[in-house]
């Protein structure tokens, strides 16, 4: 029962962090032609939404791959929320709304997501080693950078200017990458624990976490 709990709550943040993402970008496009000051606030929403949006993706993965490291476990949750409450801070600076930063946006974000490089290592050094998991990794990763390029460079709008004024322009190609990256990060929570649920831990180490139940979800 207690792992059902926990399950479901992980798997839960998740999804309010994407909802939160959702909602916040939905009133930034709602509201934010309404003035300047109305701007600016709907514009912190709207970064905000990215930041929880990314801490949220990795604490499904982050519970499965260290589930059997209750410490590395903390210590990595941990430090993604502090990176994402550094994130938001910066991204609340009045500076750093103005439209010449914009790739200065996109690479803050790509910063916090891909956090995930430096624990690599680490991933590697599990038994078995995820392969499978860390490559469906890799595509979301792709999927979110790529995405994030696009609004930067502001392709394809700036090759044909007034051509993609109300469709495909960059903004809305990268909606379309949020989303798939948003799939894609259920998608590789799904595999993790499936990788998880084959590949208990050893029996010194389950004493000291909650015991995943095959039958929850």
């Amino acid at each position: 029962a207690d792992g059902d709990m926990v399950e479901k709550t992980i798997f839960s943040v998740f999804a309010i962090c994407a909802q939160i993402q959702m909602l916040a970008s939905t009133f930034f496009h709602w509201f934010g032609c309404m003035g300047k000051t109305t701007f600016s606030l709907v514009a912190k929403m709207d970064y905000t939404g990215i930041a929880v949006m990314i801490v949220g993706s990795y604490y499904p993965l982050l519970y499965y791959f260290f589930f059997c490291e209750p410490f590395w476990m903390v210590f990595y949750m941990s430090l993604i929320a502090i990176l994402g409450v550094a994130t938001l801070l910066v991204s609340w600076l009045p500076w750093f709304q103005q439209p010449q930063y914009a790739p200065l946006r996109a690479l803050t974000f790509i910063s916090l997501g891909s956090t995930c490089l430096f624990m690599i290592p680490h991933f590697l050094s599990l038994d078995p080693t995820p392969y499978g998991c860390l490559l469906r990794m890799l595509f979301m990763g792709v999927t979110y950078v790529t995405g994030a390029g696009v609004y930067a460079t502001n392709v394809p709008e700036r090759w044909f200017p007034g051509e993609f004024d109300n469709y495909m322009a960059s903004h809305n190609i990268w909606h379309l990458f949020v989303l798939g990256g948003a799939v894609m990060v259920y998608v590789c929570c799904y595999f993790v624990r499936e990788w998880r649920l084959n590949h208990p831990c050893e029996m010194d180490s389950i004493q000291e976490v909650v015991v995943l139940n095959c039958d929850s979800f």
